[in-house]
């Protein structure tokens, strides 16, 4: 079943819906009692679309004619962009019967005038209000005239589009006599099957559009498929000549599409090509169009939801996605963090499994001992010095005698410089001096000295001027670690108590 895309509401505030079926628009009647109130009508239209497979989304809503006003106004002395649609709207107001703060309006630039069509917002805002509560949602708000005529537009572009020649040769190959053809084809009440001949570019389009019913008369006005005037007439009788038909009199050389039959009144229109489209209904091409606006390749010329009748949640149309998507996001941080942490669960089981089996080889290596804290470093601090007693290594690291590092530390201090040592420590692998000499150069010169050689790695010495004669020195530096052989180390090993 075909999904609803179309909202009609009449002249006698009765709704209906619109759909696309075998590509023409059906309108499905609304079961209500006729001058039901519109909350009541809203409840009836929503229980239509939900059997009609309707699930929420955004559908447009058509209106009558009688319900909207027109005018045409200057687009001269106009800000270009801040305040530019409420300085329309009080020209609008100008040459309507209500105030701009009574009527939602838009309206459709043309060269060096703008048409604007308005409603009244208090005799649309109830029912806008009604179709929200009953859970229907409206994305737009176009009189059903514009919607149909953009339909019929579009459908026509398609056919020029379709049959349009191609390269500069099909072009000259078309004779005059090819454009009778043309123009009956366009006008004929079916579409021609099988090859035709194609339209030629020079086929200018359509100047205005004439909807005809048995009580209202429709032409809009065009320029280069823009809207540039709406004429309604609304006496009842479709051949009286009011006001859309004494201003297309005194236009010469148009050509227009007359869809819902002929009035006598249209066919005597001198110097008017009058194209009558059969095969095109109101609903088919207000459907036609509403489909494409809700597809996105389609903007409409009016759009009155806006204003006091705009949509109260922007998000509305997504909202749902949106907790999709939220809900979605949580579950995969859920997953993510769950995995996250059984993944740690395995590691620590593992880490576990590996300390306890490093016990279990301190205890086989060294029974009686107690398992110390940095077991990896015991085993192998204990692995290097086996290795040494055993000669599997050629060359074992032992750290130096303090005394010899102190040797070796004084007996390259400079003999030329005076300096007063006030401390000298020594811990592990570091030697740290402090002592008073005459000048900064003397204790640059003394880290120096204890540099040659490689026999220190000093530091540059950080001095300080006294209050009196000479500096202040501290001076610090690693001591190398110095490599002895196995044999050396078994000597060290047994001098050793």
């Amino acid at each position: 079943m075909a999904k609803p895309i179309l909202i009609l509401l009449d002249s006698h505030a009765k709704l209906s819906v619109a759909t696309i079926e075998n590509s023409a628009g059906v309108v499905h009647a609304v079961a209500v009692a006729e001058g039901a109130p519109a909350m009541e009508a809203a409840v009836a239209l929503s229980n239509t679309l939900k059997a009609q497979g309707y699930t929420g989304e955004g559908l447009i809503l058509g209106i009558p004619s009688a319900w909207c006003l027109c005018a045409s106004i200057s687009t001269e002395r106009l800000p270009r962009r801040k305040q530019r649609f409420e300085a329309m709207l009080y020209r609008l107001e100008e040459k309507l019967p209500l105030a701009a703060e009574e009527i939602t309006a838009d309206f459709a630039p043309g060269r060096d005038a703008a048409l604007g069509v308005a409603v009244r917002t208090a005799q649309l805002h109830p029912w806008l209000e009604a179709l929200e509560a009953a859970g229907i949602a409206i994305q737009c708000i176009s009189p059903t005239v514009m919607l149909s005529t953009q339909g019929l537009l579009e459908q026509e572009n398609r056919i020029v589009a379709t049959q349009s020649p191609s390269t500069p040769e099909e072009r000259r190959a078309i004779e005059p006599s090819d454009l009778d053809e043309l123009k009956s084809t366009r006008t004929s009440s079916t579409l021609p099957t099988g090859p035709t001949r194609k339209l030629p570019p020079q086929v200018e389009p359509w100047n205005a559009v004439a909807w005809c019913s048995d009580l209202e008369l429709d032409c809009l006005v065009l320029q280069e498929s823009q809207p540039l005037a709406w004429h309604l007439n609304q006496a009842g009788d479709p051949n009286a000549s009011g006001l859309s038909l004494r201003a297309l009199r005194h236009t010469d050389g148009w050509r227009l599409a007359c869809c819902g039959g002929t009035p006598q009144a249209i066919a005597d229109l001198p110097n008017t090509v009058v194209e009558q489209v059969e095969e095109t209904s109101i609903v088919s091409a207000a459907a036609r169009a509403a489909e494409l606006i809700l597809l996105g390749e389609l903007a409409p010329w009016f759009d009155l939801r806006r204003g006091a009748l705009a949509v109260r949640d922007p998000l509305r149309q997504v909202l749902r996605p949106l907790v999709l998507a939220a809900s979605l996001a949580a579950i995969f941080l859920v997953v993510l963090s769950a995995s996250l942490l059984w993944r740690a669960h395995q590691y620590d089981r593992l880490a576990a499994a590996l300390i306890e089996s490093q016990k279990s080889v301190f205890r086989q290596a060294l029974p009686g001992q107690a398992v110390p804290g940095a077991l990896r470093s015991r085993l192998q601090s204990e692995e290097q010095r086996m290795r040494g007693l055993s000669g599997d290594s050629q060359e074992v690291i032992q750290s130096r005698s303090a005394l010899l590092v102190l040797r070796d530390a004084m007996s390259r201090l400079p003999g030329d410089v005076r300096i007063r040592l006030l401390e000298v420590r020594i811990d592990k692998d570091r030697i740290y001096i402090e002592g008073q000499a005459r000048t900064h150069g003397d204790a640059e010169l003394i880290a120096t000295a204890l540099r040659k050689q490689g026999a220190f790695e000093v530091e540059p010495p950080r001095t300080e001027q006294l209050s009196g004669q000479g500096v202040s020195f501290t001076i610090t530096g690693a001591v190398p670690a110095h490599s002895v052989s196995s044999s050396e180390a078994m000597v060290l090993q047994e001098a050793r108590p």
